[in-house]
């Protein structure tokens, strides 16, 4: 969107039907989450729920290396308000049939930012999602806007880590986050689906592969 009084040149404007493995091409068959690894140098697809730095959310940053010596990871850093406020990404709703099942892993980094902004790796707990210090874990969501004042929404809550008998002894190393999740009647109605992260206090940030 430009600026007003600013006029705009385009040239070799193209449509064209995308490669199957473009970032950004979904399939109910395969990994459903776009740009899960930060692959394209930037964070496109992933959003901070309730809003960026400004308002209180933080912000997401590109680090290299990611895990295993990889181009690129996500960094969620910055002051966050709550727990709630994690990387969050929409998703195709027709993939999440009734009795599907699915499972999510992903890999994460966890520090805690001092009052100079310092980042300094730490442990934390993935016995417990809803505990303090807890690790970070992913949350479904599913709703359907009614009308402009009227949401219906169901979620799978702040899920359980899959990996908790592994700690997070090792400080500033990747660590696993495995869920299983099935999807019920009430999720499978509605209209829209978002994947987040969460239960990860204020003071503290993770970095995502």
């Amino acid at each position: 969107k430009a600026a007003e009084g600013v006029d705009i040149i385009l040239d070799n404007i193209s449509l064209q039907p995308a490669e199957p493995h473009a970032v950004g091409v979904r399939d109910c068959t395969t990994n459903i989450i776009a740009n899960g690894d930060a692959v394209t140098g930037d964070h496109r697809y992933w959003f901070i729920r309730g809003g960026g730095e400004s308002e209180g959310g933080g912000e997401i940053q590109i680090v290299h290396p990611g895990y295993n010596k990889g181009d690129y990871a996500f960094k969620h850093t910055g002051q966050r308000l709550d727990r709630w406020r994690g990387m969050i990404q929409a998703l195709d709703s027709t993939c999440f049939e009734v009795n599907t099942v699915w499972k999510i892993t992903a890999k994460f980094r966890y520090f805690q930012i001092t009052k100079d902004g310092t980042e300094v790796y730490v442990t934390c707990t993935k016995e417990n999602q809803l505990e303090h210090n807890s690790c970070p874990v992913f949350e479904i969501e599913f709703y359907s806007l009614n009308n402009a004042s009227s949401q219906a929404s169901t979620t799978t809550g702040p899920l359980p880590n899959d990996t908790f008998m592994t700690p997070v002894d090792d400080v500033g190393e990747w660590h696993d986050i495995e869920h299983v999740f099935s999807v019920n009647y009430e999720m499978s109605i509605q209209e829209e689906v978002k994947i987040q992260i969460t239960s990860v206090d204020p003071g503290f940030g993770y970095e995502l592969d």
